[in-house]
């Protein structure tokens, strides 16, 4: 009765499928290495909200469901879910000093944690003033890669040697 489908590619063939589609949109890039596909893309997947092709827009950011509203989708069929967490996971409570422990982590500094991703919609230079703001604290990236992080840096905001990008996997 419904398809699902996250991978933007196969959009042109679900379309066309006699179902009810719902697509969910991680970012805004469908072709990252060809920005005039990717701007053409990103206009067709928009209007396939409007002709009713896609039954229920999922995007997982308000910053992302604004984007798409920018390039025409029909807002009424764009639902925001942000990446669920499952609430069993909290209910376990580890002791700070073991948490640290676990996760290599030896500063003792205030930690501040941010998750996600390094796109330039998320503002990440704002993590960096921060890092440069507070040099009492240590910052913790989890997600992006090192090389966003490093992109996401400007000249002005260098000072960030308290700013990390770390994968606890």
């Amino acid at each position: 009765d419904y398809l699902f489908i996250r991978y933007a590619p196969f959009l042109p063939i679900a379309v066309n499928v006699d179902t009810k589609l719902i697509f969910e949109s991680h970012d805004t890039s469908t072709f990252t290495r060809y920005r005039i596909l990717n701007k053409f893309a990103s206009s067709w997947i928009a209007k396939q909200t409007n002709k009713k092709a896609i039954f229920v827009f999922v995007a997982i950011s308000q910053a992302l469901s604004n984007y798409w509203v920018d390039k025409g989708a029909d807002e009424s069929r764009i639902l925001v879910l942000h990446d669920g967490v499952r609430a069993e996971a909290l209910l376990t409570q580890i002791e700070k000093q073991a948490a640290k422990a676990e996760l290599g982590i030896t500063t003792e500094s205030k930690i501040v944690v941010y998750a996600g991703t390094l796109k330039a919609d998320r503002h990440p230079q704002r993590i960096i003033r921060l890092a440069k703001d507070i040099p009492e604290t240590t910052f913790y990236v989890v997600g992006g890669t090192p090389q966003q992080l490093q992109q996401s840096s400007s000249p002005q905001h260098a000072n960030t040697n308290q700013l990390m990008s770390k994968r606890f996997l």
